[in-house]
């Protein structure tokens, strides 16, 4: 995907968007995310009959959100 890039460019790519992709997948900001989701789906959602989704920005994050949504509903009932 990035073999025409020369290797400068290929740094740039990496120190712009590598750090902010390790930034959407961190552990910490998940799993506050996953408390402040279920605190407004059980509040405003759930409670008028509507299901939620969550999208994710990867596979990783997308697991982790799975397991912190999965604590935080357990801590919320």
């Amino acid at each position: 995907m990035f073999k025409q890039r020369t290797q400068e460019e290929r740094e740039e790519i990496q120190r712009r968007y590598g750090s902010f992709i390790a930034y959407l997948e961190s552990k910490d900001r998940i799993a506050e995310i996953s408390k402040d989701i279920i605190e407004h789906y059980y509040t405003d959602i759930l409670v008028n009959g509507f299901k939620a989704q969550v999208v994710a920005s990867s596979i990783v994050a997308a697991v982790r959100y799975k397991y912190e949504l999965e604590i935080a509903i357990k801590k919320q009932n």
